[in-house]
């Protein structure tokens, strides 16, 4: 998805992160970009990144594609998500806050070759009572990278 959708005064996250975070599993021969989809940055505690796509309303445990590589990352646990909203014309901050998007699959956190990593992404979006503002969400999440 090219913007964040749906985030309502006040702070509230809704289909934020069931859209643009939860990381979707990717067609076999191409790389999963349209109007369903975004892009999204992964860092990694030990130095790798990705940049994968993520599609409206998929799985929280989905697969995501990295678009630089034939690497696939798959989600084990996810953690508390920071939201900011900033103003488009000076960028003060607006509101911030945490959502809790976290879990868990089962005890897979603690999977070998899992690596701690960092989801961020962003967009500008016509928010009800506020106007357009510039939306940054960061969420931190573990991952098995494959092939390993």
């Amino acid at each position: 998805m090219s913007r964040t959708r749906r985030v309502a005064a006040g702070g509230a996250l809704s289909s934020l992160a069931l859209g643009v975070l939860g990381l979707t599993a990717p067609t076999a021969s191409a790389d999963p970009v349209n109007g369903n989809t975004s892009t999204v940055e992964v860092a990694c505690t030990d130095g790798s990144s990705y940049e994968v796509t993520a599609t409206d309303g998929s799985a929280q445990f989905a697969a995501a594609h990295d678009l630089g590589s034939t690497a696939t990352l798959i989600p084990l646990a996810w953690g508390l998500a920071h939201i900011e909203l900033r103003s488009i014309e000076d960028g003060s901050l607006i509101a911030a806050f945490d959502e809790d998007w976290g879990g868990t699959k089962g005890a897979s956190a603690h999977q070998p070759g899992a690596r701690t990593c960092t989801a961020s992404m962003g967009g500008v979006e016509d928010v009800p009572d506020l106007g357009e503002v510039a939306i940054s969400v960061t969420i931190p999440l573990t991952v098995v990278v494959t092939p390993r």
